[in-house]
Formats: C-alpha cells, sequence, structure tokens
C-alpha cells in the first residue's frame, strides 16, 4: 500500500514514524511546502519507506500530483487548507483522512460527501484526538447503552521528549489551530439540534 502524508510537521512526522512502522505499507510520500523538512521527516522517520515531495496545499493540482498512485493519503496540514486538499483527493481518487478542521472547516468538508461518494473513495474526517477518536468511542458506548444523556471524554497525550533545560511553555500542536480553537465560536449540539451557528 502506498500512502501519502501531506504536512511534515509535528502531527506529520509521527504519521509518517506509524506508517514507517507498519507491515501493510509499502511506500510513503512526504509532501510539504518545505522540502528540506519533508527530506528530514522522510529520512528520520521513514523506516527506509518514505520518500520526500514537494507540494503546495494552496493548490489542487499540486496536491493531486502528489497523489497520483496513492492509495490513501493523511492531510497533516493547517485546517483551513482541508478543503483543497480534500478536493485533490477525490479527483485523485484517493481515500482520505485528516486530524480535524474545527467544526466550521468540518461543516464545509461534510459538503464534499458526493464528491467522495462519485469517486469511489472514501473520506474519514476529523480524526484528530478530540474531535475524533473521542467522538467515535463516546458513538461506540452510546450505541450499546439504552440512554444517553451525556459524554465526557479526556484527550491528551504522553512525550517523552527530553525537555530538560527548556524554560518555556511546549505547544502541543499547531499554535495556529490552538489559537482558533480558544478564539472560534464554540458550536453545541443540545437535545438534537445545533443552537450556534457557525
Amino acid at each position: 500500500m502506498k500512502i501519502a502524508v501531506v504536512g511534515a510537521g509535528a502531527m506529520g512526522a509521527w504519521t509518517v514514524k506509524e506508517l514507517g512502522l507498519s507491515r501493510d505499507v509499502d511506500e510513503v510520500v512526504v509532501a510539504d511546502y518545505d522540502e528540506s523538512r519533508a527530506c528530514e521527516v522522510a529520512e528520520s522517520h521513514g523506516g527506509g519507506k518514505a520518500r520526500p515531495r514537494f507540494v503546495d496545499a494552496r493548490e489542487q493540482g499540486s496536491v493531486q500530483s502528489v497523489l497520483a498512485g496513492c492509495d490513501a493519503m493523511v492531510n497533516a496540514t493547517q485546517h483551513f487548507w482541508n478543503i483543497t486538499v480534500m478536493r485533490a483527493a477525490a479527483a485523485a481518487r484517493v481515500h482520505y483522512t485528516d486530524m480535524g478542521g474545527l467544526f466550521h472547516v468540518t461543516k464545509q468538508q461534510v459538503e464534499l460527501h458526493e464528491e467522495f461518494r462519485r469517486a469511489g473513495v472514501t473520506a474519514v474526517i476529523a480524526m484528530g484526538g478530540a474531535p475524533g477518536v473521542t467522538n467515535i468511542l463516546a458513538k461506540y458506548g452510546a450505541e450499546r447503552l439504552d440512554v444517553v444523556e451525556e459524554a465526557h471524554a479526556w484527550c491528551g497525550n504522553v512525550d517523552d521528549t527530553d525537555w530538560s533545560g527548556y524554560d518555556g511553555w511546549v505547544v502541543p500542536y499547531s499554535l495556529e489551530t490552538l489559537c482558533d480553537e480558544f478564539s472560534v465560536v464554540a458550536p453545541e449540539y443540545i437535545d438534537g439540534r445545533w443552537v450556534t451557528d457557525i
């Protein structure tokens, strides 16, 4: 199986590492606007299976050319490029997943369902920690219960990086995404309907 990872930042690097360890994956394409970063991630995280490529995630054609011959892709770019990257995946007939788009981008992504259906490929969106895995686990649990009033989830990670000697705060993932998470109006789904308009 050949998988492309578009975006070679921290999340992309970890994704490449996991794919490099997988017996089911034969090749990983590591694509980023910063070619030197793509090379670094392919070399240090790809387990000998990865090769770097340049990509401009703002341009659908650039993404499509990277996806040629791939079976699936992981979008590890900033969420504001999700629509362009997602459309490229549908056009290239490549299965798609991403780390999430906050709610306002994810809502737009759902509207691409028909494009993916017509292309005969699957898009699994918002597969970050929360939303993402937490939502799937909550739904899985709720389906096995008679009544669910609330679902509470904790999401965290273990960072085994040696930060000794570093005095500052370590940003856990994209600072841009983090700022959006704290500044964009949060959606609310109460009693079966959206009460916050995004």
